[in-house]
């Protein structure tokens, strides 16, 4: 947590290195002192999770969809990959102690602070760096790490009363993201902030908006070259914005029987890198969950979704706004195509969800007897 965020920033294999190394510590440390909950009833939580066996049945269908991949082998690889990230995640989530120190929970937002001030830091001495491509660098990744980890920052912050703490970071990070070489970053950063604030002025009314909004996005995804083509000459960059619908348009209406299968886990990249797209297709998840699983993965992308909102209102409700947020800024990463496709993205959410799990364990407070009690009975 407190190293991760800045090596992330010059590094393209930091969160995918970072992530075992994370894990296996915590592995050890639970077999050295055993203050983890016990297994059989972390295991219980997670099967009886609903938003756990969307994604595992999401999961499951992608294994099954690399029967009829063009090249079995390549995706079979993408899989594996992905599953060793969330395995890793399961096993750091079995492994976290019953209840988290304080002192070490604050390595979250220490880490995030410190990655936002070596963006700026790079920005003013070495603009270079903060090119997207220069010398093969690029802060997009780590960037984009800190956009997430921003939220369990300021949830285990507010926790704990550190409200200047928190709006300082805020404003330290948003700094960092509007001086990094990706609009899109600061653009979810953003998405997350208003999502966090209508969330805490009204957590009913906030956290149902975000649990229709964001699985309708992934189920209408098909049907957005219609409903965003009268808007596209109002775009600054109507051109190509209007080119991306009419690809995506042609991708759909081609092959309509493959919007219900799919063409197969990891068949758009397959895809891309042939050269066998429509010129100008977006690269975002929107397109790939529907070209590679179809509407069966889509639908299994929308469910996780829903139920793990819901599922956090239960679990974490002290974090909700928290929660949200990141939910909100990791689906508008997504959607701008960050990360698409590479191992450093699954193993920064799993490194997300293990931060949230570890706050939630931290929330109990012990309370100092006031010193005229101590004489009484």
């Amino acid at each position: 947590m407190l190293v991760l965020p800045v090596v992330a920033l010059f590094s393209r294999r930091g969160a995918v290195l970072f992530l075992p190394i994370g894990v296996a510590l915590l592995v050890i440390a639970s077999a050295i002192d055993g203050g983890h909950r016990p297994l059989r009833d972390s295991a219980d939580r997670i099967a009886g999770s609903a938003g756990v066996l969307a994604a595992a049945f999401g999961f499951g269908w992608a294994a099954v969809s690399l029967l009829w991949v063009p090249d079995p082998s390549l995706s079979g690889e993408r899989f594996l990959g992905l599953l060793a990230s969330a395995g890793l995640g399961v096993a750091g989530y079995l492994a976290l102690p019953d209840r988290m120190r304080a002192a070490n929970l604050y390595l979250v937002p220490v880490g995030a602070a410190c990655a936002a001030i070596a963006v700026v830091l790079t920005w003013l001495v070495l603009p270079r760096m903060a090119e997207p491509e220069a010398e093969g660098q690029s802060l997009l990744r780590g960037l984009a790490a800190v956009a997430l980890l921003t939220w369990p920052s300021i949830a285990w912050l507010r926790s704990r009363n550190r409200d200047l703490a928190a709006a300082g970071l805020v404003v330290v990070i948003a700094l960092g993201t509007l001086l990094g070489p990706e609009p899109a970053i600061s653009a979810a950063f953003a998405a997350g902030a208003l999502a966090y604030v209508v969330v805490a002025l009204a957590p009913t009314v906030g956290l149902a908006a975000v649990r229709v909004i964001l699985p309708a996005i992934v189920l209408l995804s098909p049907a957005l070259p219609f409903i965003l083509s009268p808007v596209a000459p109002l775009m600054p960059d109507g051109g190509a914005f209007a080119g991306a619908l009419h690809a995506w348009n042609a991708l759909v209406a081609s092959e309509p029987a493959r919007l219900v299968t799919g063409h197969g886990f990891g068949a758009f990249i397959q895809a891309r890198v042939g050269q066998v797209l429509p010129p100008g297709t977006p690269d975002t998840p929107l397109v790939q969950i529907w070209y590679d699983l179809g509407a069966v993965g889509a639908l299994a992308v929308a469910a996780a979704i829903w139920a793990g909102l819901r599922g956090a209102a239960t679990s974490y409700a002290p974090l909700l706004p928290g929660v949200v947020g990141a939910f909100t800024a990791a689906f508008s990463l997504a959607c701008a195509g960050v990360g698409s496709g590479q191992a450093w993205w699954p193993a920064s959410l799993a490194v997300l969800v293990l931060a949230f799990v570890g706050i939630q364990r931290g929330q109990f407070r012990t309370r100092r007897p006031k010193l005229r009690d101590l004489g009484r009975p």
